[in-house]
């Protein structure tokens, strides 16, 4: 149930994201490049920050410079570390399209009692910590 409620919702929010050109993924680096130290991460932190592998953030990051959302800049210290930074038009794209999309996520959220919603976020929690926590082998 949880895959399918995560595909629902990603299916729920495609159209609204392609109106500006994004989907759920590159919002995330949109995020994650506003919310860094002068707007920009190298392409390692992009990765970490996604969960994701290199080849996945080198085509989203080429994508959002496709766009004109984000560039590529070498770093003035190491030649082989790439930053990607957010363009003036990335933070104004970020910047509008956040409170949007947290109204819609809040019109989903409606569909649940105050209590349902409470319970979900501790068992969502929950489950996040039992995931990220090494487990023993079984046996």
């Amino acid at each position: 149930m949880l895959f399918r409620a995560y595909g629902a919702v990603i299916r729920y929010m495609a159209p609204f994201f392609a109106q500006y050109g994004l989907n759920n993924t590159r919002l995330n680096v949109l995020r994650l490049l506003y919310d860094a130290p002068e707007q920009q991460l190298t392409m390692s932190q992009v990765m970490e920050g996604l969960n994701v592998t290199s080849t996945n953030v080198t085509r989203l990051v080429g994508g959002l410079v496709r766009s004109g959302l984000a560039r590529r800049v070498a770093s003035p210290l190491d030649r082989r570390v790439m930053y990607a930074q957010l363009t003036p038009l990335g933070a104004a794209r970020y910047e509008q399209v956040l409170p949007l999309t947290l109204q819609r996520l809040e019109r989903l959220w409606q569909h649940l009692s105050a209590t349902e919603s409470l319970q979900l976020v501790r068992a969502l929690s929950k489950l996040a910590h039992a995931a990220s926590t090494p487990q023993e082998p079984p046996g």
